[in-house]
């Protein structure tokens, strides 16, 4: 079951609970915004303790299928993947850029994540 949660510079969030995952529609969302920062805005509940500078990890999420829609991997989160032997497919949200270039249809816009600890986020 999808619920709407609201608007965001123009474009929807869809949170589907039963499934524990996070559907952007990433359109006509800013490129230069980051996912961390759309969490925040739609008032998902997403840590950062070092307020996104990606030192801390506490914003990671799983893209659950490869994605275009998103930027290549930071060299911090390189770094961070490495040190601490993630796969490839976890990433932190304070450094993830959307690729808005691929979003040229409706179909293409559709970013599922999970996050890190998404029974928090659903509160």
């Amino acid at each position: 079951m999808k619920s709407k949660v609201g608007i965001l510079i123009e474009s929807e969030f869809q949170l589907n609970r039963s499934q524990d995952f996070i559907e952007i529609n990433v359109s006509e969302i800013n490129e230069e915004t980051t996912l961390l920062h759309c969490l925040q805005l739609k008032k998902i509940k997403i840590d950062s303790s070092c307020g996104g500078f990606g030192t801390c990890g506490t914003c990671r999420f799983f893209l659950l299928k490869d994605s275009n829609l998103v930027d290549e991997l930071t060299e911090i989160e390189r770094e961070w993947q490495s040190e601490r032997a993630k796969p490839p497919h976890e990433r932190l949200a304070c450094q993830t850029h959307f690729n808005l270039s691929n979003s040229s249809s409706t179909e293409n816009s559709l970013l599922q994540i999970k996050l890190s600890d998404s029974e928090q986020c659903f509160e």
